[in-house]
């Protein structure tokens, strides 16, 4: 272990020494990087060789690319999508990757390469893992891939492929060709687990190794079959789809695996009833009710937007006990019942747009024991009225377009765990406010404190 430190050691520095110098200098020396890498992070490595110069890459599309791969090991007690991020961060440690953009949570959003690392990817991916660059897109002779993220003819790579009943991921952003040609993709390549495509067809229904589908059609019909294949993992969908009406009891052989479920436009939440193992859902909803998710056991992050403020019955309102993340949107409670989310045992993020009326927030005991960041915007709030001890482990606080709040409470200078403030399009008093949290802060030792101010 020891030797495997002071290699690893001495890999980075060479790999800050010459990430300034030419690329055809000081490839071979980069490569030390690549040969020192444990055995599972290599294919994951490679496969960054389909991504161009200069990218942002969504973190969530690279993990979700990395599963239907398989280059993901299966681990007790532990999702997929978990060990992915454990090999990103990972990569990022061994500084083959650079983080480009951050979440609310401080997790890696987009990722990026450096032209060098990219030149010395490519090259290890053609000399000794046979892959192949044509036209903008990547294939392998031996596991196929077909990723285009270029605006390329569907036509045309497809008749590049040696073996297309081996492809496994269709993924492109940006691809031309008849609709015809796109039915022909699906029904020549049976084995896909990822499909990015422009509308649903009716084929996909038979490629039943499919686990990650994203339909970048808006308003559209989510087919029964959809919500009965049984491997399909994470459906993202254009906004404002909405299922198609069929009878929704739930049996054993309507039980679906969908763990990721992505703009869907909710008249009720029955869909949802054979989607038990649901970990993220965004949704819309009518202005005048208000879905009970609470038979969603596993939900860990939910965003909610209304069509309209949410006017409707108050007592039905039941979020999962589970969640972690809350994002809503235009959801018309009064401030006296913000207990129906402060008291969720396990909430970390809080995104309120456009949501709760009335001018006065009293925070209570024993709320918000675990929130890390809180981001309040839009909102009729004027008075804020808060002790240290309710927002008790909290490190991010982002207030935009709060345009009447006075202040942010001054006892936010005892928050021993706060880390950011940030004042966007608020008032003056709320930024003076800020910068005074941000004074005392640094008289108590907080060194890592930061104030984010944008005026008016």
């Amino acid at each position: 272990m020891e030797k495997q430190a002071i290699s690893r050691q001495r890999v980075a520095k060479e790999l800050s020494a010459f990430i300034s110098q030419k690329a055809d200098d000081y490839i071979p020396s980069l490569e030390l990087s690549f040969w020192h890498l444990p055995k599972h992070l290599k294919p994951c490595f490679l496969y960054l060789s389909a991504f161009q110069e200069d990218e942002e890459i969504p973190v969530r599309k690279l993990l979700l690319l990395w599963i239907a791969e398989d280059f993901i090991e299966r681990r007790e007690q532990k999702s997929l999508e978990d060990v992915a991020e454990e090999y990103l961060t990972d990569l990022i440690n061994r500084s083959l990757l650079q983080v480009a953009k951050r979440r609310s949570d401080n997790g890696v959003k987009a990722c990026t390469l450096h032209d060098l690392i990219l030149d010395m990817c490519r090259k290890i991916a053609v000399e000794d893992e046979g892959f192949l660059f044509q036209h903008q897109f990547l294939i392998s002779k031996n596991r196929h891939r077909l990723c285009m993220d270029r605006s390329l003819h569907l036509a045309n790579a497809l008749s590049t492929l040696y073996n297309p009943e081996k492809v496994r991921i269709f993924y492109s952003d940006s691809v031309t060709g008849s609709s015809d040609v796109t039915e022909l993709g699906i029904k020549i390549m049976p084995d896909l687990r990822c499909l990015n495509i422009l509308s649903l067809k009716s084929s996909i229904s038979r490629l039943q190794n499919l686990e990650f589908l994203v339909v970048r059609h808006y308003y559209a019909e989510i087919p029964a079959y959809l919500l009965c294949m049984p491997k399909l993992r994470h459906l993202c969908i254009g906004r404002g789809s909405h299922p198609a009406r069929f009878s929704t009891e739930c049996d054993n052989s309507r039980i679906n695996s969908l763990q990721t479920l992505f703009y869907v436009d909710l008249e009720d939440e029955e869909i949802l009833r054979c989607s038990p193992n649901l970990r993220e859902l965004q949704c819309t909803s009518p202005d005048n009710r208000c879905p009970d998710l609470s038979f969603l056991p596993q939900l860990e992050s939910l965003t909610m937007t209304w069509r309209g403020i949410f006017k409707g019955d108050y007592s039905v309102v039941n979020f999962p006990r589970n969640i972690k993340k809350l994002t809503l949107s235009k959801f018309g409670l009064p401030w006296k019942k913000m207990s129906l989310i402060g008291t969720l045992p396990n909430l970390e993020i809080l995104k309120l747009q456009e949501t709760f009326e009335g001018e006065i927030w009293d925070t209570k005991d024993d709320e918000f024991q675990k929130l890390k960041f809180l981001q309040l915007y839009r909102l009729e709030l004027k008075q804020w009225n808060s002790s240290h001890n309710h927002f008790p482990v909290l490190e991010r606080l982002v207030l935009r377009d709060c345009i009447d709040l006075e202040e942010i409470p001054s006892e936010f200078s005892y928050i021993s765990t706060i880390q950011e403030i940030k004042v966007l399009y608020c008032d003056k008093k709320v930024e003076t406010s800020a910068w005074e949290i941000g004074r005392e802060q640094l008289d108590y030792g907080n060194t890592v404190f930061d104030v984010t101010i944008q005026s008016i």
